[in-house]
């Protein structure tokens, strides 16, 4: 299985473009208000995001940030010394072949002091919003895996802010997105491969 991106934002898996995104399932449920949403804002997220993953494959010259992200990406560093957290995997492409979407996650990996705890962990260069549980919710379904989640704002001012979602909402997230994927498969009568 092939999973690509095109540049409307469209994914498609083995040249077939899948129907639906993580962020697309979340609009659809009403759980994302794009109206403040900036051209701005989506740029500075995606160069950030860019970013951060050359930096997690070593391949990033920082020399050549543009100075408007320097903040975000450095709060970002600033969060791998201070807390430890060791990436094992950055911008990773997810598709769910039993409901059929698509999204790609921020982070994986795990924190130093507990290192047999895998976690999933997204980045904002706003503020985390209460659907971003869902949002990484659906990634972990997407992957088959049950991770701790966490939600990590990189700030304008070169700090940082940590959510941790604890055992209880990641399990009131799974419950809300396996409702959101159901009742998505029954309004628009899409069919899993397992179907």
């Amino acid at each position: 299985m092939i999973l690509t991106l095109d540049e409307n934002h469209v994914y498609h898996v083995d040249s077939r473009p899948v129907p639906i995104s993580v962020t697309g399932l979340l609009k659809f449920a009403g759980l994302i208000d794009d109206t403040w949403f900036t051209e701005y804002a989506r740029q500075r997220g995606k160069l950030t995001h860019l970013a951060i993953k050359y930096h997690n494959d070593g391949e990033l010259d920082e020399s050549s940030l543009d100075p408007a992200i320097e903040p975000y990406f450095g709060a970002y560093v600033k969060f791998l010394v201070d807390s430890g957290f060791v990436v094992t995997g950055s911008e990773i492409p997810v598709y769910s072949e039993e409901w059929d979407y698509a999204g790609t996650q921020d982070l994986e990996g795990f924190f130093l002091r507990s290192p047999d705890i895998p976690c999933s962990a997204d980045t904002k260069t706003g503020k985390v919003q209460d659907w971003t549980q869902d949002q990484i919710s659906l990634y972990d379904r997407a992957r088959g895996v049950y991770r701790r989640r966490f939600a990590l704002e990189l700030h304008r001012n070169g700090r940082y802010k940590i959510i941790m979602y604890d055992w209880w909402q990641n399990k009131q997230a799974d419950a809300r997105t396996l409702q959101l994927l159901k009742r998505w498969r029954e309004e628009h009568g899409t069919s899993s491969a397992a179907d």
